[in-house]
Parts: C-alpha cells; structure tokens; sequence
C-alpha cells in the first residue's frame, strides 16, 4: 500500500502561504480605509473650525450694535459699539433714557455718554457659544412662495385669506420670536447637530490680567473648535452641572480633548461701516418725480441699500449697524489666555 504523494504535502502548504497572504492583504486595507477614515474626520474637523470663525465674527458686530437688546419697551435701546463711537468709552452700554429734546412726541435716547458701560460682556470675561441647529428656529417662516390663490374675478390680485409669509408659530408672537422651547425657556436643537462645534471669546481690555491690558476693550481672542468639548477649556472651570454632561468623568472630557481641533485667533472689531458690497444696482422710477410720469431721466442707475425707501440714497446713509473686522491674525500657538 502506497503512503500520500509529496505532491499533496507541497500543495497544502501553498494554499496555506496563499490564504495567509490574502489575510494579512485584506488586514492592511481595512487598516488603511480606517487611517484614512480618521484623516478625512480631522480634516473635516480642521474645515468646520475654519467656518466657525466666521460665525465668531458676525457674533461680534451684531452684539456691538444690535445683539443685546431684546426689545418690547417703549424705548428700543441701541448699543453704540463695543468702543462707543460717541465719546470712546468701552460699551455696549445696555442703559438709555427717552427724552422729547426737539418737539413733542418727537423720541430721542440718550445713554449714558462718556461713562464705560461692559456689564452685559465685561473686559476680560469669556462667552462660549455652542453651535447647533434649532428644531424651528426664531421667526420661521413655512416655506410655500404664494399660500393665497389669486381670484379669477380680479386682475390677478391674491386673497388674503392665508397669512404671507405664513409664521410656523402661530400661538403668540413670543413663541414665533423664540422659536421652539422648552418648558424652561431653552432652546430645543436637532440631536445630530448638537456636539459638533463651538466658539469662544475672551474680551480683551482693562483688568487685573496685564497680557490682556495691552488691547483695546473692542479686541478678542477667538477660539474656534470643532469636538465635543462644548468650548470649555478645563475640568476646573466647569461648575458641577456642566460636568454631569461629560457623565461626571474627567477622563471622558480629557479624551475628548485630544480628538478636538481648535484654532485661535486675534480679532478686533471696527465701528467702520461702508462699502460697495452693501448696495444694489437698481434700474428704477425716479422717487423725485411724479409717479404718474413714469420717467427714468434721474437716477436711472442708483446704489440702494437692499430693503431700503426710495428716499434719502447717499453714501452718508448707508445702512450697517454691526460695524467691521479691522483685524483677524492667526495665533500659531495656543496663547496663555483664552
């Protein structure tokens, strides 16, 4: 009786070498798809904390003028600047009175000038804003172009029957300006948008921080991050009830630390407003003529602000209430301060 042939040994041990050689194969492209998995997160990280800059900006020219008042008074206060453009003391200044200096019935403010005023965001105080989106946002609007047919007996003139634009809030106009709450009054946001990015701004001006001192009150170091860690620089600055968001666990938080990007930067705002950017060009009837004329001999082409009157058009009028980025330097290194 005859044993096995050599030939059945040597064929084993080539399918074995072939099938170890496809493994390790099929291990370095899984590893590799997840290397690049991790590049493309950090990269899109990177990307999301460059945009969030821009959000940090508009954040500080609207708050400059515009951003701190909520209104429903019978005096609208308006802010005049993070540096007052009045008399050059550091604002926003959050208080103002109403007189009748000119006629009766005719409503000026006066805030309080050549006094600082930072309460509401103080020289060398933080503000962290976590970036997500709301389920109805303030002041939704449906999005349907005509809810209101036209009636057939007119010349194309709608019914007015729907709302238009239709509010998605319709019980008060409270909760149309909120947008969706909840019972303590905070904002509801979608889930898979929450933890993803955030900014932080450490105002910059007079205080007991002399590294801080050097600039002016309209001056921030702006921190963009894209993670989880909700704009907190430390466990030690949390108070215990941001803390139960990490579970309580410090190592949570810390190992959130090492997989966030965040980019800083030197931001100074500016109560400089203009520029072509602002206007229209619009081919119009002239507002200086008789309507019943229909002429276009003047100001055929003119610059407008955009939902502007047709009245008073010159570059003195521009319309821009939050002011300008004078300044945006990229911080290379993390600064002591932020």
């Amino acid at each position: 009786m005859m044993g096995p042939s050599p030939r059945q040994g040597t064929i084993l041990i080539i399918v074995a070498g072939i099938s170890a050689l496809m493994a390790s194969l099929a291990i370095t492209f899984l590893a590799r798809m997840r290397s690049d998995l991790q590049e493309s997160e950090q990269l899109m990280r990177e990307a999301q904390a460059h945009i969030v800059l821009v959000a940090a900006c508009h954040y500080l020219q609207e708050a400059s003028r515009i951003g701190y008042d909520q209104g429903g008074s019978a005096t609208h206060p308006e802010a005049y600047g993070w540096i007052d453009v009045r008399d050059g003391a550091v604002g926003p200044k959050a208080t103002a009175i109403a007189t009748s200096i000119d006629q009766p019935g005719d409503r000026h403010l006066l805030p309080n000038h050549g006094t600082d005023d930072d309460s509401l965001f103080p020289q060398q105080s933080v503000r962290r804003c976590e970036l997500f989106v709301k389920e109805v946002p303030p002041f939704a609007i449906k999005p349907e172009v005509a809810p209101n047919a036209i009636d057939p007996s007119t010349d194309g003139v709608p019914w007015l029957v729907e709302l238009d634009p239709k509010p998605v809030i319709t019980s008060s106009f409270a909760d149309f300006s909120l947008g969706q709450v909840d019972s303590a009054n905070r904002s509801i946001p979608k889930q898979n948008t929450l933890d993803r990015c955030w900014f932080r701004l450490l105002r910059c001006g007079k205080g007991a921080n002399p590294r801080l001192a050097i600039y002016n009150a309209a001056t921030f170091i702006v921190t963009c991050g894209a993670g989880q860690t909700r704009g907190f620089r430390s466990w030690t600055e949390m108070t215990q009830a941001d803390r139960q968001s990490f579970s309580d666990s410090q190592s949570l938080f810390q190992s959130l630390q090492q997989n966030e990007i965040r980019l800083w930067y030197l931001v100074e705002w500016s109560p400089a407003v203009g520029g072509q950017f602002l206007h229209n060009s619009v081919h119009h009837r002239s507002a200086f003529q008789d309507a019943e004329k229909d002429s276009f001999s003047i100001n055929q082409y003119s610059h407008f602000p955009p939902n502007a009157s047709f009245r008073g058009h010159s570059k003195a009028r521009e319309r821009n209430f939050g002011g300008t980025i004078r300044m945006v330097q990229r911080l290379v290194m993390e600064p002591q301060d932020w």
